[in-house]
């Protein structure tokens, strides 16, 4: 990401640790960080719509 803003940048960390943590079935911290990720870049769908299923998923 040489051209990447820092926003851009921690956008792209939140989104990886919710995704790890989807991957290991920790729902709710997979949900926060998709939360925080999709605030960071909010014109981003794609994290818009991961943090939407992973809200489907919550017990």
């Amino acid at each position: 990401m040489p051209q990447a803003r820092w926003a851009d940048k921690r956008s792209a960390l939140y989104d990886l640790e919710a995704l790890a943590c989807y991957e290991l079935g920790l729902m709710h911290k997979a949900c926060e960080f998709a939360k925080e990720a999709t605030e960071r870049s909010p014109e981003d769908s794609r994290l818009s719509h991961n943090y939407a299923l992973i809200r489907a998923r919550l017990p």
